[in-house]
């Protein structure tokens, strides 16, 4: 009678026993899976984050050279306002202009101008 209760429990521990292998088989396939899945994300990470510095290196040299062309630009029009101003008095002297002075309440100093030397005629010249 022991031996056919110890053959049952023989039996039981041997399903018990390939029940446990069949579960850590399972988990040892999911892990590999999380694992391959986890390095694949990496590298999209990585592949993602090359282009985004990339694309802000661009961004960056996008912004500056607007910048250098609103500098430039903004001299350009300043070098064509002393000519316009010399059409409406052709005696003024016009020859410590700057497009970096700023004139504020009269007096004078330099920095990035606000106003074209044409502006600053009507409304400070004219009145």
């Amino acid at each position: 009678m022991e031996i056919a209760r110890l053959r049952v429990e023989i039996v039981d521990l041997k399903e018990r026993a390939k029940k446990v292998e069949d579960k850590s088989n399972k988990a040892k396939t999911s892990l590999k899976i999380e694992q391959i899945t986890f390095a694949a994300l990496q590298k999209d990470h990585a592949a993602l984050k090359t282009e985004h510095d990339t694309k802000q290196k661009q961004h960056d040299e996008a912004i500056l050279a607007l910048k250098n062309e609103v500098v430039v630009t903004f001299e350009n029009e300043f070098n064509v306002a002393p000519k316009q101003v010399k059409v409406f008095i052709p005696t003024i002297d016009i020859s410590k202009a700057s497009p970096w002075k700023i004139v504020e309440d009269g007096y004078s100093w330099y920095g990035i101008g606000t106003f074209r030397l044409v502006e600053l005629f009507f409304f400070f010249i004219l009145p």
